[in-house]
Parts: structure tokens; C-alpha cells; sequence
């Protein structure tokens, strides 16, 4: 009970809900320092490890990195974003019907910027997914449709990016 009273008074006080959270997270093996901001309802998390290893995590927003390699459809927002060690997830949102637009666009802007696509787990009406290689360019990306479309990418620049 003590510690749910000191807990509260932590969080009522002097200490933002950001460095309480910062603190939490700091306090797990292996990482080193974390930092929090909140704005707008966008939370972006930067963090570094005890080996160097650092990364960031965006959600509620963000924007696409510099280097993504390929434009996205107009009429979405953008969800979340993340890297670590120069690997990129990128989450999307698109109203439900725009699902046979999406596909079609990142069928062509793959094909317009020189990959190589594959789609590992085929097509329906409702999902589709590319994998998409040039040089050591690796860009994994699903589309969901439904109430609205989710599309996940991740993308790796390799030695080339």
C-alpha cells in the first residue's frame, strides 16, 4: 500500500509522466539512457543500450525516414514509426476503402524504383504483401484491409542505403 501511496505522489509531483517513464525503462537491463516527448498525442521514444546499440520508436505519428526508398499514397497517416541499428518499421493507416488503390500504387512505385518484388504469402481481396529487393535493399511490406487498411514495412538500406 505504501508503495501504491509513493507511486501516486511520484506522479502527481515535480516528476513528469515522461521521466517517470524514462526512469522505469532505464531501469531494465541493458539499456542506458532513454528519452520521452510527448506531443500532440505523438510519444517518440529514443534509446540507447549498454553495447552502443541505439534505436527510437515514434507512435501516433511520425514521419517516413529521409532514405525510404519508395513514395506512399496520398490519403494515409502515418501510424508509427521505428529504427534500430538502421532498419525501419513503418505502420500506415488508409481509410477501408482505399485498399485496391494502396495495392495498386505500391505495385507500381515498387516496379518505377528499380526492386525486384516477390509476394510471398499471394494476394487477396482483403491482404497483399511484397517483398521487394534492389542491390542489398531489402523492403518487406503487408497491406490489411477492412474497416481500414494497415500496411507494414519494414525496410533494411544494406550496405547500399
Amino acid at each position: 500500500m505504501l508503495v501504491l501511496i509513493g507511486l501516486i505522489v511520484v506522479l502527481s509531483g515535480a516528476c513528469s509522466s515522461e521521466d517517470v517513464a524514462e526512469q522505469i525503462v532505464e531501469g531494465q537491463d541493458g539499456i542506458t539512457d532513454v528519452e520521452i516527448d510527448e506531443n500532440d498525442g505523438e510519444v517518440s521514444i529514443e534509446f540507447e543500450g549498454d553495447d552502443g546499440e541505439s534505436g527510437s520508436v515514434t507512435v501516433g505519428g511520425g514521419d517516413l525516414p529521409d532514405e525510404f526508398p519508395i513514395g506512399v499514397p496520398p490519403g494515409g497517416e502515418v501510424f508509427g514509426v521505428s529504427e534500430a541499428e538502421g532498419t525501419y518499421v513503418i505502420i500506415l493507416e488508409y481509410p477501408g476503402d482505399a485498399f485496391a488503390s494502396v495495392v495498386a500504387f505500391f505495385d507500381a512505385e515498387l516496379a518505377n524504383e528499380g526492386f525486384t518484388v516477390s509476394s510471398p504469402f499471394g494476394n487477396t481481396d482483403i491482404s497483399a504483401s511484397w517483398l521487394g529487393e534492389r542491390g542489398s535493399e531489402l523492403l518487406n511490406m503487408t497491406a490489411q484491409g477492412g474497416d481500414t487498411v494497415i500496411v507494414s514495412m519494414t525496410y533494411d538500406p544494406g550496405s547500399d542505403g
